[in-house]
């Protein structure tokens, strides 16, 4: 190894953080910079495991030094960049950062969703259902898309609407959150489709057994069948 080249330092912080040594990647990482404080790429991959260890501020830090050095302007920077400000609930500064990746590629399409989720959180339910339309352009099969435009017309109060999203996610991967099925069998409820909810709950507990509301509801439901049978006796 070269004492003196900044990249031995950089390939040797990729593989330690490979093998999940996040404190001898960060000490190559700066070693790195140190020697070269113009490669974006270490200041990337060390605001990849800050990121990582929640020190966000200095994961953002570390994004905005490799974005003023990125000679190509990487759209995955500033959607790194936009997750962080993310979790730490700052919605505003996230959706101008998905913003200047979509700007890059517009056809990125996690940019689409996430900043859906954004305006999503900030209950700009009209913004965030535009941002998962797009996103189902560029891949009609994002099963993710489909439940969070659910979730966003659910809020919206338009039922119909969200069960075919739910059901679109449904056909497209089976394999989804208990949630998914609980918010639809939520939504069925309310059109007193009793199997329905007994059949979107009873997936909700093969998914997750613990799931109280599915629970619930799935008992409800029962309940109010035995009754109308009992009725038409």
């Amino acid at each position: 190894m070269d004492s003196n080249n900044p990249e031995c330092y950089f390939f040797k912080g990729i593989v330690l953080e490979e093998v999940h040594d996040y404190e001898g990647a960060l000490k190559c990482y700066d070693k790195a910079a140190q020697l070269n404080p113009n490669l974006y790429e270490v200041y990337a991959n060390k605001a990849s495991i800050l990121d990582d260890l929640q020190d966000f501020t200095g994961a953002l830090e570390n994004y905005e030094k490799a974005i003023k050095l990125n000679p190509k302007k990487n759209p995955d920077l500033y959607y790194n960049k936009a997750l962080v400000h993310y979790n730490l609930k700052d919605y505003v500064n996230a959706i101008e950062n998905y913003m200047k990746a979509i700007d890059i590629n517009p056809k990125h399409l996690n940019a689409y969703v996430n900043m859906g989720n954004a305006y999503y959180e900030l209950k700009n339910y009209y913004e965030a259902i535009e941002c998962y339309n797009k996103a189902i352009e560029i891949n009609s099969k994002d099963f993710e898309a489909y439940v969070c435009k659910g979730n966003a017309l659910r809020q919206l109060k338009d039922n119909n609407g969200a069960i075919f999203c739910y059901n679109k996610a449904i056909e497209i991967n089976s394999d989804l959150d208990d949630d998914v099925y609980v918010n639809k069998g939520i939504l069925l409820n309310e059109f007193k489709d009793y199997n329905g909810v007994i059949n979107c709950m009873q997936k909700a507990i093969q998914i997750n057994p613990n799931n109280l509301i599915a629970i619930d509801f799935r008992d409800s439901a029962i309940k109010q069948l035995e009754s109308f049978i009992q009725k038409c006796q």
